[in-house]
C-alpha cells in the first residue's frame, strides 16, 4: 500500500513511452518488444491500483492542471498495447481499443470543463498538448485493429488542436512567467505533438502529400532540437514525477523520424538517414534513466517531500 501511495500519477506516462518504445524496437527481436510490454502492463497495473486504493490523494490530484492534462496516457498506453495482444485476443483487443478511446475523449472533455471554461493563463502548460493531440495514438493504432476511418479522424482533430494550443502554450512559457519548478520537466513535451501528428499520419495515409510531410518534420526536427538543448538544465533539476514528462517526447520523435525518413529515402533522399538511429539511442537512454530515478522515487523508505 505504501509504494501506490507514493506512487505519481505521471507514471502512466511511462507506460506509454515502453508501450511505443517497444514498437519501435520490434526489428530487434519479439523479445525485447514483449519485454517492454511486460513492464508497461505491471506500470498500468500499479496506476489502477493508484487509482482504486488511493482515491482521496487521487481526486486531489486532479485538480491540478498538469497531472489531469497527462491523464490521457494512461488511455493512450492502453490503446497501443491493445496493438501488442490482438494476435492473442482478437476482438476483445478492439473492443478494449475503442473503450480506451472512448475514456481519453471523456478526460479531454473534463480538462476542457475544468481548464478550459475556467481559463486561466496560469493553468497552461506544455502538457495541455498530451491532452490535445494525444488522441493521435488511435492514428498509429488504428491500422492493427483494421480500422484507418477512425485514426485519420483522430489525426485530423489532434492537427488542428496542436496548432490551436501552440500559441497559447507559448505565449504561457515565454511571456506569463514563472512556470512553477515541478512543472519544468514538462517543456520536454514540445517535441512530441508534432511527432505523434506526423507518424500518425504515416500510418493511416497510404499516400502520404510529400510537401505536409515535409512541414510536419521541419518542426518535429526544430523542436526536438529546443527540447534537447533544454534538457541540458532541465535534468540538473531535482527529482519530481514530471520526470515522466522526457520519455515519450524522445520515444515518439524516433518513431517519426524513422518513418519520415522510410519516406524520404522511397523518394531518393538520404540526408536524413542518421535521425533515426541517433534518435532511437536517445529514447532509449532516457526511458531508461527515468524508470530508474522513479524506482528509486517509489521504493525509497525515507518520506517523500
Amino acid at each position: 500500500m505504501s509504494i501506490v501511495k507514493k506512487t505519481p500519477m505521471a507514471i502512466s506516462c511511462i507506460a506509454l513511452s515502453l508501450a511505443a518504445l517497444g514498437n519501435l524496437m520490434l526489428p530487434y527481436g519479439e523479445w525485447v518488444r514483449y519485454l517492454c510490454g511486460t513492464l508497461l502492463v505491471l506500470i498500468l497495473i500499479l496506476f489502477v491500483l493508484k487509482l482504486m486504493l488511493d482515491v482521496e490523494n487521487v481526486k486531489r490530484e486532479l485538480k491540478n492542471p498538469v497531472v489531469l492534462s497527462v491523464m490521457p496516457t494512461a488511455t493512450m498506453a492502453v490503446m497501443l498495447l491493445c496493438t501488442y495482444v490482438k494476435p492473442f485476443i482478437g476482438a476483445a483487443a478492439i473492443a478494449l481499443w475503442y473503450a480506451a478511446l472512448v475514456m481519453q475523449i471523456l478526460i479531454m472533455l473534463l480538462f476542457v470543463k475544468r481548464f478550459v471554461v475556467r481559463f486561466s493563463i496560469k493553468t497552461v502548460f506544455p502538457s495541455w498538448f498530451v491532452t490535445g493531440v494525444g488522441i493521435v495514438v488511435a492514428s498509429i493504432t488504428s491500422p492493427a485493429m483494421n480500422i484507418k476511418a477512425v485514426g485519420q479522424i483522430a489525426f485530423y482533430i489532434g492537427f488542428v488542436l496542436y496548432f490551436m494550443m501552440l500559441p497559447l502554450v507559448v505565449y504561457r512559457m515565454v511571456k506569463a512567467k514563472p512556470i512553477p519548478e515541478p512543472a519544468l520537466p514538462t517543456t520536454a513535451i514540445f517535441t512530441a505533438p508534432m511527432s505523434l501528428c506526423l507518424a500518425g499520419y504515416m500510418s493511416v495515409f497510404e499516400q502520404p502529400n510529400a510537401v505536409l510531410v515535409y512541414v510536419m518534420l521541419a518542426v518535429c526536427v526544430i523542436s526536438y532540437l529546443y527540447v534537447t538543448v533544454r534538457m541540458i538544465s532541465l535534468l540538473k533539476l531535482k527529482f519530481y514525477p514530471t520526470y515522466a514528462a522526457f520519455t515519450f517526447p524522445y520515444v515518439i520523435s524516433a518513431v517519426a523520424f524513422k518513418s519520415a525518413n522510410a519516406f524520404l529515402v522511397k523518394n531518393g533522399y538520404t540526408f536524413f538517414s542518421f535521425a533515426p538511429k541517433f534518435s532511437e539511442y536517445m529514447a532509449i537512454a532516457v526511458v531508461i534513466y527515468v524508470i530508474v530515478r522513479y524506482a528509486a522515487f517509489i521504493t525509497c523508505t525515507r518520506e517523500q517531500t
